[in-house]
């Protein structure tokens, strides 16, 4: 018996079907008053604004108020108070425009970054590690008929979700909104026996 090691890569692209933005609003005040109210209207202005979503699709995830510092002549100092608020909103794809208009005339700076996910990875999974497992078989085959062998056992097969679980984000601003996608990739370690 010939053991056959094969470890294959599955990269498979699919059409996402959820849009998750990350916003993130900055801003700066002289007193810390001013910051502290500054900070609590930006943030019922983002919960008003965004109230056609559910509780569950706008989450809050961190705020934060700090001493804010400039340097001047060399010298560090104080030039009043700074606040960031952080939210992961999730909605359809195709809300990227409306979510950012929604959000125009805050005291702070905001900024978004949208991705954009599989409400179902774990299908997607499956048919990536099919297709890994497939695809180490051939490889497996054309080696051992090369060998003049032919496969007659399968000793070991082991996968794991590559490099950071099965769901990698891509987005591109060049992509058209119906192209956003996720890739779903599998690893597989498969040991095939051969005589």
């Amino acid at each position: 018996m010939t053991k056959i090691q094969i470890d294959k890569q599955v990269r498979l692209p699919i059409e996402s079907d959820v849009l998750v933005t990350r916003v993130s609003v900055h801003g700066k005040e002289k007193d810390e008053q001013s910051c502290l109210k500054a900070k609590a209207e930006d943030n019922e202005k983002v919960l008003m604004n965004l109230s056609p979503l559910s509780p569950e699709q706008v989450v809050l995830e961190s705020e934060r108020v700090d001493e804010a510092f400039e340097c001047v002549d060399g010298k560090r100092q104080r030039a009043g108070y700074s606040y960031d608020l952080s939210y992961r909103i999730q909605a359809e794809i195709g809300q990227e425009k409306a979510i950012e208009q929604s959000l125009d005339g805050l005291h702070g700076a905001i900024s978004f970054r949208h991705t954009y996910v599989l409400k179902d990875p774990e299908e997607a999974k499956k048919i990536a590690l099919d297709m890994a497992i497939q695809k180490a078989r051939e490889m497996a085959d054309t080696i051992a008929q090369s060998l003049n062998m032919s496969i007659v056992g399968v000793a070991e097969v082991s996968t794991e979700d590559y490099p950071q679980g099965p769901v990698l984000l891509r987005a591109s601003k060049a992509m058209t909104e119906a192209e956003h996608e996720s890739t779903v990739t599998s690893h597989v370690h498969a040991v095939f026996m051969a005589e």
